[in-house]
């Protein structure tokens, strides 16, 4: 026992150094095994494929198309109903003609309507005096008949309305509950702006505009207007003026060729 532990470090060392040598042994063959698979790769197959040679025509028609590109030629498909033809460009040109034709129907008639006038006249004093006239945003005190209808304070306003006739009116109704008639003021204020016709406003009645306006479709776009009576509006590359309005039909005149056309629901 006593010679166990006084030569118990050689005996641990002994062991230490062997295993040492196992590991170096163990590392030697992979390194070896590896230098192996390394030079294989390295060497490449020892018979070797002959090369097969490709094709080039698709490119070089490729590169061809790009330096000199197919010209469009002439299409008159419209799916958007314009009626515009393109143009293969002649002699070299390299710009693209676009031509408008006049649409034997360039509009179609949505709804025809009347809108309510903005302007209320709302109340007065005494025989005929500070009439109040609202548009709906803001209310206007004008003194007098002549007076205009304007906001003086800023932002300074002006309708281009002037105030010219005050007629004061009284009218006897009956009212539920109550014996006998009662008196209903129905006075009437009339405007006027410009040459444009008058408008008479009776006391707290909204009314209606004195011209309907019409929704249309212009077939160019597809695109909705509204217009009125006087209006011009554009449509295909063409100017229009609409000349009337009636609760049926439209009735508007090309400005180039003073072609006069009907549009009516049909």
């Amino acid at each position: 026992m006593d010679f166990i532990k006084k030569h118990l470090e050689k005996f641990l060392l002994a062991a230490a150094l062997l295993a040492l040598i196992g590991v170096a042994g163990l590392l030697a063959w992979k390194v070896e095994k590896l230098s192996e698979f390394v030079n294989a790769g390295l060497s490449g197959p020892s018979r070797k494929l002959p090369l097969k040679p490709t094709p080039t025509g698709a490119y070089s028609n490729a590169i061809a198309g790009l330096t000199s590109p197919t010209l469009w030629q002439t299409n008159s498909a419209d799916p958007f109903h314009t009626d515009i033809e393109v143009i293969r460009p002649t002699q070299g040109l390299t710009q693209i003609v676009a031509q408008a034709k006049v649409l034997t129907k360039p509009f179609t008639l949505d709804r025809i309507t009347r809108q309510q006038c903005k302007y209320v006249f709302k109340s007065y004093i005494g025989q005929g005096e500070h009439f109040a006239i609202n548009d709906g945003r803001r209310t206007f005190i004008v003194a007098k008949v002549g007076g205009k209808i304007w906001s003086p304070t800023p932002p300074v306003y002006d309708t281009g309305f002037v105030v010219t006739k005050f007629e004061k009116k009284e009218v006897f109704v009956e009212k539920p509950g109550i014996p006998g008639k009662s008196a209903r003021d129905v006075s009437e204020l009339t405007i006027q702006r410009g040459t444009e016709p008058p408008l008479v406003l009776p006391l707290n009645q909204i009314i209606d505009e004195r011209e309907p306006a019409a929704l249309i479709i212009c077939m160019a776009d597809n695109q909705n207007q509204s217009v009125r009576k006087g209006q011009s509006i554009l449509c295909g590359g063409r100017i229009y003026n609409v000349v009337d309005i009636t609760l049926r039909q439209v009735i508007i005149v090309d400005e180039q060729t003073k072609e006069k056309l009907t549009i009516s629901k049909e």
